[in-house]
């Protein structure tokens, strides 16, 4: 069961986009967060040609998994699952292997989320 908090994206975010090389061919995937509480709100990766079916699935995806982050969703749940999802052929990209484009979205989430964790505990954000 999913909590009932509503968090709210705020007017002002801050992000970062990741480049993943995949199967279906390069992947850009934009994390943004609340700068005052450091808490991811929105996520959007883009692949391929607008009209697409590639464009079209990560764009759903995206959407996805901002509603259940203002949903107050377990980010770390999110990672999990988006992590173990495989399809198509897996590729290398660098050091990672990318299972995935959902596996790429969910590495892309988890680089930003350990970043934002270092910074809670040097700034002393409540988590």
């Amino acid at each position: 069961m999913m909590p009932s908090t509503k968090v709210r994206r705020g007017v002002i975010t801050v992000g970062e986009t990741h480049r993943f090389n995949t199967a279906e061919g390069k992947l850009y995937v934009t994390v943004n967060w609340k700068p005052d509480t450091l808490q991811i709100v929105e996520v959007i990766p883009t692949i391929g040609k607008a009209g697409e079916i590639g464009a079209g699935n990560a764009q759903t995806i995206g959407k996805l998994i901002s509603s259940l982050l203002k949903r107050g969703h377990s980010i770390d749940n999110l990672i999990v699952m988006l992590s173990n999802i495989r399809g198509g052929t897996p590729i290398w990209d660098g050091d990672k292997l990318i299972k995935s484009v959902p596996c790429a979205i969910g590495l892309a989430i988890e680089k930003v989320n350990n970043k934002l964790k270092s910074s809670k505990l040097l700034k002393g954000v409540q988590q």
